[in-house]
């Protein structure tokens, strides 16, 4: 399943704060890339994410006017189940926590989207990075929440 939601009159994401929480089966094998959720304007320049990366990894990304970076990344065991959420604010960066992790940030992105218009759940805004694995319930908060509470939603 590849869902992508692209704005048509209005979207309820927050363009400058938010938090997705999710449920994932890691792939059986490691992947090259595959992206589990993706959220931004529709290209490269501002977007925030959740990814599965080489040598059985997950990790969270931002990119701010053009300017990328990671944060992560964290092992994880094929074909596990694992709860995932991502956290942003234009003023503090992002948050990633997987299965009750402690809380890592990055707050050198700082996503602040003009018109949120994507919202990419198995695929990137090109359609690209499908994964080989299960995402199940995927929620959405429209604030930042506080590393206890990033936390809380994966334990």
């Amino acid at each position: 399943l590849h869902l992508s939601i692209r704005r048509q009159r209005q979207m309820c994401i927050r363009d400058s704060s938010g938090t997705f929480a999710f449920t994932f089966r890691a792939p059986p094998t490691p992947p090259s890339t595959v992206i589990l959720l993706e959220a931004g304007v529709g290209d490269l320049t501002n977007r925030v994410g959740v990814a599965c990366g080489n040598n059985n990894t997950v990790y969270a990304y931002g990119t701010t006017n053009g300017a990328g970076g990671n944060v992560g990344p964290v092992s994880i065991t094929p074909g596990t189940t694992y709860k995932a959420a991502v956290s942003y604010d234009s003023a503090d960066g992002i948050r990633f926590s997987l299965n009750g992790s402690n809380v890592v940030k990055l707050a050198t992105q700082k996503p602040s989207f003009a018109e949120h218009k994507w919202l990419g759940i198995g695929t990137t805004n090109n359609g690209g990075g499908q994964p080989s694995c299960h995402i199940v319930g995927v929620r959405y908060f429209p604030q930042k929440l506080t590393d206890a509470e990033v936390s809380a939603l994966t334990a």
